[in-house]
């Protein structure tokens, strides 16, 4: 007895084992090999991105590191300072060394923030008239690391007519241990 069913020639029987080989391969390309690359691409993006950004956390690790080390040593040059040191009468101290009294119009002093034990004491200064070079020797004066002092933040403009020279707005900073002035 024979069965019921199709029956197909050796010529069909190929074609539809052909056609099934190419159908599986585009289902495995479709669903295997696709996929694999794309997780493959995110995983390269995604450890670039952790290289990244482990390269920044040791450059900040550094940083801090430094950042720590000058903290002992601002201690201790807090501690190394003259008795009864304020930064406005250092700043104006500075100012009579380059020479430059006259043209400063205003001193402002204030205190900042606390960080840990250290408070941020600073002094504003507007200067009107002054060359290049008497900015740049005040400078070279009032920046002065044996006493943790340094200008933080300037402002130069032009003054009003060429002959008059630069106006300067500057702010000036140190530290104090937290309390005392």
């Amino acid at each position: 007895m024979r069965r019921p069913g199709i029956m197909l020639t050796e010529r069909e029987k190929r074609y539809l084992f052909t056609g099934i080989l190419l159908l599986a391969a585009i289902l495995c390309f479709q669903f295997v090999l696709i996929p694999l690359w794309e997780n493959r691409s995110r995983l390269d993006r995604s450890l670039e991105a952790s290289r990244k950004t482990f390269s920044e956390i040791k450059e900040v690790a550094a940083e801090y590191r430094k950042l720590a080390g000058r903290s002992v040593d601002a201690g201790a040059l807090i501690a190394a300072r003259p008795p009864g040191f304020t930064l406005f009468s250092f700043v104006e101290e500075q100012a009579g060394k380059a020479a430059i009294k006259p043209y400063i119009k205003s001193m402002k002093p204030s205190t900042g923030g606390q960080e840990g034990n250290l408070k941020e004491t600073s002094v504003e200064l507007k200067i009107e008239g002054l060359s290049l070079e008497q900015l740049v020797a005040y400078l070279y004066f009032v920046e002065d690391p044996r006493y943790l002092v340094t200008v933080k933040r300037i402002q130069i403009k032009r003054g009003r007519e060429e002959a008059l020279g630069m106006d300067v707005q500057m702010q000036v900073v140190t530290y104090e241990r937290g309390g005392t002035q």
